[in-house]
């Protein structure tokens, strides 16, 4: 698993916290993962980003008990709105941006999303399971291997459709409809085919996009090098999820992380 975060030019030479938040928690059988991108036009939109990715965390872990995602989303407009009243604007700021601010925090804080959770093979799902939910123009994409080794890619259309009139809003709840939802088995032994590679990430590496084949951790780090270093660059964050080949599984790789 390789995964990157960094601000944007324009935020770290402000001192100013990103609007893209990911977070994701492994063990031997499983992994939870979670990519949101705060909506720069609202307020604070990392407040939404950090918001959405635990409850979708939270929501993944407790699946399939974890009830209606659609529902459980529009129930987080509550502690949303509380997040954003109790937001403390910084001292100094000058009166015009302060009353921007104000403007904003009237329409809350917003993110688009793309989450999942990926279960290796086990006796209750014999050929293992990838669930993911999409709202927004975050990226998921999945790549899988035919029985010769042939690499291609599934769900090829999430990434032709930027949806970004999607998104969620702590005030307003699910923007655009529904959160998009997708099962894949990470094997299909009907077809020869198995799951080989899960990439997540924001706009901020758009470039990734015209990737055929997963890229690798050392062009995701040139990548992420070269947007840093563009004046005009966004905040980006990535996860890179590679599958072990079968057979090779074992060990404690229990693990949480969040940026």
């Amino acid at each position: 698993m390789t995964w990157g975060y960094a601000r944007s030019t324009d935020t770290r030479e402000a001192g100013e916290t990103g609007q893209d938040y990911l977070t994701f928690c492994s063990d031997a059988k499983s992994l939870r993962f979670a990519l949101c991108d705060g909506v720069s036009q609202s307020f604070y939109g990392e407040l939404a980003a950090r918001c959405v990715g635990d409850a979708l965390m939270d929501w993944f872990r407790e699946r399939p008990a974890g009830g209606d995602l659609a529902a459980r989303l529009t129930a987080l407009t509550g502690p949303g709105t509380d997040l954003v009243r109790a937001c403390t604007l910084p001292a100094g700021l000058p009166p015009i941006l302060t009353r921007v601010l104000e403007q904003k925090r009237s329409i809350g804080s917003e993110a688009m999303f793309a989450a999942g959770r990926l279960d290796l093979p086990a006796p209750d799902v014999p050929d293992g399971l990838l669930s993911v939910a999409r709202m927004g123009d975050c990226r998921l994409r999945v790549w899988e291997a035919d029985a010769s080794g042939y690499e291609s890619e599934r769900l090829g259309t999430w990434l032709g459709q930027a949806l970004t009139e999607q998104r969620w809003s702590t005030a307003r709840g699910l923007v655009g409809g529904g959160p998009n939802l997708h099962e894949i088995p990470l094997a299909d032994p009907g077809q020869g085919c198995r799951i080989t590679a899960v990439l997540l990430y924001s706009d901020g590496l758009a470039g990734l996009d015209t990737f055929a084949t997963p890229p690798t951790p050392q062009q995701l780090a040139d990548m992420a090098a070269q947007a840093g270093a563009d004046p005009g660059s966004d905040d980006l964050a990535f996860l890179l999820i590679q599958l072990p080949v079968p057979g090779t599984e074992g060990g404690d790789t229990s693990s949480c992380n969040a940026s």
